[in-house]
């Protein structure tokens, strides 16, 4: 009988480990925060608030200039076309590197280029529509489908294509989860790959894609942010 229960408790032992390692391979950012709080980051005492609105602002004659990087060999074209900053909580984050990215989204060479440069995206909520009581039902991975969800104005969110402006903010952005409440500051860039069309960047809530439809309405245009200051959990990354 003792050596049934001890093989029974080290079987038991054995899944949950499988488990947990499967877990925190979807799930990095537990293991990662502590760690790229304490290297990459800077302590910030002052609680962040969601912001009521989003704020955008004209871009000064130093911001306004093309600037490009290389990522991976490919040189990549940056296009400012606003200045732009909120406090708002992270609605769903999507990451293509994972197990379940790959097979939901599959992994060809076009999105390993712009996984090079935009990393994830992001979700985010402001307003009242932060704490709405359907946040958690509408912010799945059908965030785009918020048709379903018109008691949160589409004035209140967005999706955004995260392009990190340096080794810090990428560290940063991959502590972030669900429910996060974050500050952001960037730029709204349009971009240029080589062999590809430009990615065009929107710059207000009203902006639409003219030959996408989902749901039977125009979709929405992401930000595509050019992301140069993160505050998350009592840190800044800059």
């Amino acid at each position: 009988m003792k050596l049934k229960t001890e093989k029974f408790v080290r079987k038991i032992l054995k899944i949950a480990v499988f488990c947990a390692l499967v877990f925190f391979y979807n799930h990095q950012e537990y293991i990662k925060k502590p760690l790229y709080q304490y290297l990459y980051a800077k302590p910030y005492a002052k609680q962040i608030i969601v912001w009521e609105k989003d704020v955008f602002s004209e871009l000064s004659s130093g911001q306004s200039q093309p600037f490009s990087r290389n990522y991976d060999g490919r040189n990549i074209v940056f296009i400012p076309k606003k200045a732009y900053a909120v406090t708002a909580r992270v609605g769903y984050v999507d990451r293509y590197e994972g197990i379940k990215e790959r097979f939901f989204h599959g992994y060809d060479t076009n999105r390993k280029i712009y996984n090079s440069f935009a990393p994830l995206d992001l979700a985010l909520v402001y307003g009242n529509s932060a704490y709405h009581e359907k946040f958690d039902t509408c912010f799945k991975h059908e965030y785009r489908l918020l048709w379903s969800c018109p008691e949160i104005s589409t004035e209140y969110f967005n999706n955004y294509h995260i392009i990190p402006a340096n080794d810090n903010l990428l560290k940063g952005v991959a502590t972030l989860k669900k429910g996060d409440v974050v500050h952001v500051e960037g730029l709204l860039v349009n971009v240029k790959v080589p062999a590809w069309n430009e990615m065009l960047t929107g710059t207000s809530h009203n902006m639409t894609h003219k030959n996408q439809f989902a749901g039977g309405l125009y979709t929405g245009m992401c930000f595509i942010l050019y992301l140069q200051k993160l505050m998350v959990d009592g840190y800044v990354y800059e």
